[in-house]
């Protein structure tokens, strides 16, 4: 009953069925069955060393060396870069946008599930964001053509995301 409720709920709501460690959730006329989210409570903040992976809360943000894409290579200070997580309020401005948006505006235009926003780090060079782990690298710190990059993804392994149902 608790699973045909949230099928049917407002189109604006954000059901979500909860039983033995996993959650049913409807977004965007779509079901994902969920690994209940446990997030850490480390650090809000970590330095990262691109040429090794990072493991945060069950995910791994790793990042390959490139030419002409993904976070330029001569921006990242030897120290490495600083990972967060949002906290709201955030702006960015991906390459390819006229203009920057907010985090929140820009999860919602790449499809990503509000569950699933909190959990993707985020990449700051001087305390300004450079990148989105594996959606955009931002305004001016993406390499240019022929310039050496770093190309960053972001694996969630705890957070599967398994989409059940789609355009019901």
């Amino acid at each position: 009953d608790q699973m045909l409720k949230a099928v049917h709920a407002a189109h604006d709501a954000q059901p979500c069925v909860s039983w033995k460690g996993v959650e049913l959730r409807r977004y965007q006329q779509s079901l994902y069955l969920t690994r209940l989210n446990q997030i850490s409570s480390g650090p809000t903040k970590r330095l990262w060393l691109l040429d090794t992976a990072l493991h945060i809360d069950g995910g791994k943000l790793s990042a390959v060396r490139c030419l002409g894409d993904g976070l330029s290579a001569s921006l990242v200070p030897p120290t490495g870069v600083t990972i967060r997580f949002r906290f709201g309020g955030e702006r960015c401005h991906p390459v390819g946008r006229v203009h920057s948006q907010t985090l929140k505006r820009l999860f919602q235009s790449w499809g990503v599930p509000p569950w699933c926003r909190d959990r993707i780090p985020i990449i700051y060079i001087d305390d300004q964001i450079a990148a989105v782990a594996g959606l955009c690298v931002c305004v001016p710190f993406v390499a240019s053509h022929g310039e050496p990059g770093w190309k960053l993804t972001w694996d969630d392994l705890d957070e599967t995301g398994v989409r059940v149902v789609s355009d019901r």
